[in-house]
């Protein structure tokens, strides 16, 4: 199947889904309300899964050495059509089966079981694409950047550790021996049981992130700074100072990542970075001083 256009995504779109109202695109331009209907059924707009489609009949994974679409059966209108399918379903995730077949004129089996959900984890596969971080620049805990979060829930938490005492060893120099030993115990078998829910948690959490990943692009069809490479551009720009020395204007034109947001929300963003980069630094002053 030849490269789709977002146009050509867009015309499928319509044409597929019965929920949507019928459109010769071929006739007339696509509108802004005819991209906001797309959204509202699939979730993003016709460019985005454009680009999706492509990656997926193009990226190799270094497990299996394949295409994420290795099937040349599935590179066809047919394939395309399951493929919008899952990402209606991911995006608004049918009640039943039933309401998904009717939605897209299709059979029940069609929308159940292995002919549905291999194309959802084939679209998960895509986070190996999407969600790159360097390692080597952005996961180093005694480098000037490190992906981190400040409740440690998310990403690992580089915790300053005291110098030459990881703990109190006279904290319990006081108390009974067997009362120490009784709540040690019980310590003891309260975390493992934490660990355990922990571990089932994490697993359930990481499943479903592969199959509901964050999306690039907002509602107004604006992309998610968060998730762009331009994040960690800027936060080590601000480390640098280079915003001290630049207007935010100036310090956008630096880089082409910087120039695909708007300059109001470029602006925004380097005074986010700015507080940030503050709260980090006040909390190392606080670990430091041994206040926590």
């Amino acid at each position: 199947m030849r490269f789709l256009g977002a146009a050509d995504v867009l015309q499928r779109g319509f044409y597929l889904c019965h929920g949507l109202p019928s459109r010769n695109f071929d006739r007339q331009e696509p509108t802004k309300h005819d991209i906001k209907l797309f959204k509202k059924h699939y979730g993003s707009d016709p460019a985005v899964l454009a680009r999706m489609w492509h990656d997926m009949g193009e990226t190799i994974l270094l497990e299996t050495g394949k295409t994420i679409i290795h099937d040349n059966k599935d590179k066809t209108e047919k394939g395309f059509k399951s493929f919008l399918i899952a990402t209606h379903f991911i995006w608004a995730y049918p009640k039943n089966g039933e309401m998904l077949a009717s939605r897209f004129g299709v059979g029940l089996r069609q929308v159940q079981g292995e002919n549905l959900w291999r194309w959802v984890q084939m679209i998960a596969l895509l986070k190996e694409k999407k969600f790159v971080w360097p390692g080597q620049i952005y996961n180093d805990p005694n480098g000037q950047i490190y992906i981190v979060s400040v409740d440690g829930v998310d990403f690992k938490v580089w915790e300053m550790k005291h110098p030459t005492m990881p703990r109190d060893k006279g904290a319990y120099a006081n108390v009974a021996f067997e009362q120490f030993k009784d709540r040690l115990r019980d310590h003891r078998k309260q975390v493992n049981e934490n660990k355990i829910r922990a571990a089932k948690d994490l697993k359930a959490l990481a499943h479903d992130r592969c199959l509901f990943p964050r999306r690039l692009v907002n509602d107004r069809g604006q992309l998610v700074f968060d998730l762009h490479p331009a994040k960690l551009l800027l936060r080590a720009d601000v480390i640098a100072g280079k915003h001290l020395r630049m207007t935010p204007r100036e310090l956008q034109m630096t880089s082409v990542s910087y120039q695909m947001f708007e300059p109001d929300i470029f602006r925004q963003r380097i005074y986010q970075e700015v507080r940030y980069s503050k709260f980090v630094n006040y909390l190392k002053e606080r670990r430091t001083k041994g206040l926590f």
